[in-house]
């Protein structure tokens, strides 16, 4: 069966329910809109991937993802790196459940997932720019450039640098205090 038809058969009469309607179908797509919500949910072929996305017209497109449904809803139904047919399943079980609000277009839920995805790229961003800044030490300590590597590690938060960070910050201020 194709996928557009596994999402039909699997959501079409839940979604009637919340006044959601079908507007645009390919094989690989459904988009479902209401005058509170829209709702995409779409196959990739390339990396055998399902997708759902969210959004109303005070938020951008949300992707809907296994983390958001366990840190966000609640839930342990997955919707992730499954085969079609028990994605459509899981995903008919989310929206009937505790995925319910987000037919319902609630502002309060999607405000929820939409800061849970600010401070997830935050974090990642935040771990990004330390994994860069501990390279740029490795390569000062490396060259025995103590002073910049001083200035590297003084523009981190010294509590999440490795302990072996921290005793080559106690070295290189040791060594530039005995130049002085």
């Amino acid at each position: 069966m194709e996928f557009n038809q596994l999402i039909l058969n699997a959501l079409d009469d839940l979604f009637k329910k919340h006044n959601l309607y079908v507007v645009e179908e390919s094989k690989g797509y459904v988009k479902f809109e209401s005058p509170k919500v829209k709702i995409v949910i779409c196959y990739d072929w390339r990396d055998k991937s399902n997708t759902v996305f969210v959004w109303n017209s005070q938020f951008n497109e949300i992707e809907i993802n296994d983390s958001i449904i366990n840190n966000v809803l609640n839930s342990k139904i997955k919707i992730n790196h499954l085969p079609s047919e028990d994605f459509a399943k899981n995903i008919n079980q989310l929206f009937e459940n505790e995925g319910r609000l987000i037919l319902e277009g609630d502002t309060q839920v999607l405000t929820a997932i939409a800061k849970y995805i600010r401070k997830e790229a935050e974090s990642y961003t935040r771990n990004l720019i330390e994994k860069q800044n501990l390279n740029k030490a490795d390569r000062y300590w490396i060259q025995s450039d103590y002073k910049n590597f001083i200035g590297i590690m003084n523009e981190m938060d010294m509590s999440r640098v490795p302990k072996s960070y921290q005793l080559k910050y106690g070295i290189a201020c040791r060594k530039i205090n005995n130049l002085q």
